[in-house]
């Protein structure tokens, strides 16, 4: 994982999933596309670690 990687999904969390989600996920996948999930996971740990924590204990 590199910090561009973080940026990105950073960008994605903050900006564009609250303006447009479907365009946000797909970007994500983009993003997994291009850098695997386990990195992409990682990002995602950084940026919003509290938000992946409630869907793990939500169960999704």
């Amino acid at each position: 994982m590199h910090d561009g990687l973080v940026d990105q999904v950073r960008w994605l969390v903050d900006e564009q999933a609250p303006q447009d989600p479907d365009v946000a996920a797909s970007h994500l996948d983009v993003l997994i596309a291009a850098h695997g999930r386990a990195d992409v996971a990682a990002a995602l740990a950084v940026v919003a670690p509290v938000e992946i924590a409630g869907l793990v204990r939500e169960g999704r």
